[in-house]
């Protein structure tokens, strides 16, 4: 696997200056020898600079040096340190105060170095405990390992994201770009048809004004007409001279409506009003222009169709460009180096404590939900800092008594996203731990297999860039085995889309 062959860089570039011999001194490491040599004179010189002792004096178990330098492998000097050789495992100082004791030192002195009086025996355990060390940093490189694989797997998927909407973006702008030429064909035949409607309408308004005044003058000579008729028929003596003169006023049809409605009033024996009989008239004149009516409304359906149609292209006009602006907004907007936060855009984290549930929506808002209460914002998205380390959320819900509330979200390298805690340190200023592939950046790493390094065995002068580089290369090469699953990331681009199609 990838991870044993960077352990394996690691540990096997472990190497000690051995060059030049140096008499030993309980207490000190080798790589600090050369400081505890003898002047040709026979002297020690205290590290500090400020004495100068015999050299017979060291570790007389007499504090002699005021930096405690003389004793490294006695507890006389209370600021003294002791270095426990650990073989096997990693070598550690101790404070000169825990030599003998009578107190085994596991934690740092593995091989019970520090207890040499007899008082207590500390059986040498730097075997077992460097097999746990090993396991420990293992399990921290690979964590680290895991979580820049994820970040690399982040990057490709946010490209290729990228690439899509950009695609997806210009088809938009080619559909309402259409949408939009229709809606101007549409718009101006609407007018043209508006137009035309009111032609017509002005048409048949003139036309029925003039049928009405022609009418009306007629109605009144016919009302008169009637009358007489009438008069004539209750008293059984029928004038023909009358009869001729409405023959004369009047064409055959309106005399026929006029017969027809003596003969109704003699079947129903009853006397019809003049009005009865000229609305039968106007009803009839009516019919004259039906045609021209039927045209007029024609028009008028033909331009509601045409409106709905017109409003129909409208609103899906407006729509692409909603659309448009969104993806527009979403490829624009900061999301990292390498767009690593393109895919966490609007996606939604969430985490349950004893009294609330929070709800952080990337990008977008981090919200707070008391258990059966209601919901409170904590505030919205304002901008990255920190060299993306750092999000800030501003501009929340009101607090009592004191500021608007806000969010300091600090980005952690980890293997996956997700919240690790929040907690509120001042007064409606919250913080929240967010752990994100995204976040790990070179210096992370750097610092990560500087101390694996160093805890092999060596220091950070040994820690070439050469080894770093050759760990970098491993790691940026697509993963064998994703730590995401195929399921996972088909799951995740599901989300994907349905988040994108919620944001449209």
């Amino acid at each position: 696997m990838k991870f044993n062959y960077i352990s394996y860089i690691l540990s096997s570039s472990v190497t000690f200056i051995n060059a030049i011999q140096f008499k030993r001194i309980y207490g000190v490491a080798e790589k600090d020898l050369g400081k505890y040599q003898m002047t040709p004179d026979g002297n020690f010189h205290c590290l500090d600079g400020t004495q100068v002792i015999p050299y017979s004096a060291l570790n007389d178990d007499y504090c002699d040096c005021k930096d405690g330098s003389d004793e490294p492998g006695t507890s006389a000097c209370q600021n003294g340190k002791f270095f426990c050789d650990n073989i096997g495992s990693v070598g550690h100082y101790i404070p000169s105060s825990r030599v003998n004791d009578g107190v085994c030192d596991y934690d740092l002195c593995c091989d019970g170095s520090d207890e040499y009086n007899g008082t207590i025996k500390c059986p040498d355990r730097c075997e077992e405990m460097a097999r746990k060390l090993e396991s420990e940093r293992n399990e921290k490189l690979m964590y680290m390992f895991h979580s820049f694989q994820n970040r690399q797997l982040m990057i490709m998927r946010a490209m290729a994201n990228i690439t899509r909407d950009a695609q997806e973006l210009e088809l938009k702008k080619q559909k309402y770009e259409k949408e939009k030429e229709n809606f101007e064909n549409l718009k101006a035949e609407v007018k043209e048809l508006e137009q035309i409607e009111k032609d017509t309408k002005d048409l048949y308004k003139s036309l029925y004004r003039e049928l009405k005044i022609e009418f009306n003058d007629n109605k009144n000579k016919l009302k008169k007409a009637i009358e007489d008729i009438l008069k004539i028929k209750n008293s059984n003596n029928i004038n023909k001279s009358i009869i001729n003169n409405i023959l004369e006023e009047y064409n055959e049809n309106l005399l026929a409506q006029f017969e027809k409605g003596i003969i109704k009033k003699d079947e129903n024996e009853e006397s019809s009003s003049p009005e009865e009989i000229i609305d039968e008239d106007e009803e009839e004149e009516k019919r004259k222009y039906s045609e021209k009516e039927a045209a007029y409304k024609e028009i008028k359906s033909k331009l509601s169709k045409l409106r709905i149609e017109r409003n129909e292209v409208d609103r899906t006009t407006k729509d692409y460009k909603r659309d448009m602006e969104a993806l527009k907004k979403r490829i624009e907007m900061d999301n990292g180096k390498n767009h690593v936060f393109y895919t966490l855009y609007n996606e939604v984290f969430s985490l349950n404590t004893t009294d609330y549930i929070y709800t952080f929506t990337w990008g977008n808002e981090i919200k707070q939900k008391q258990i059966g209460g209601a919901m409170t914002l904590l505030g919205k998205f304002k901008e990255y800092k920190d060299n993306y380390k750092t999000i800030i959320y501003d501009n929340g819900a009101q607090c009592w008594k004191g500021p608007k509330r806000s969010v300091t979200v600090k980005l952690i390298c980890g293997p996956e996203n997700k919240i690790l805690k929040i907690s509120e340190p001042s007064k409606c200023e919250y913080l929240l731990e967010f752990s994100s592939p995204g976040s790990c950046d070179d210096n992370d790493f750097k610092i990560i297999s500087i101390k694996h390094f160093k805890e092999s065995g060596s220091d950070d002068a040994e820690f070439s860039e050469d080894i770093l580089n050759s760990i970098k290369d491993i790691i940026n090469e697509s993963p064998e085995e994703p730590i995401l699953d195929e399921e996972e990331i088909d799951k995740l681009d599901e989300k994907e889309q349905g988040q994108k199609h919620d944001e449209l």
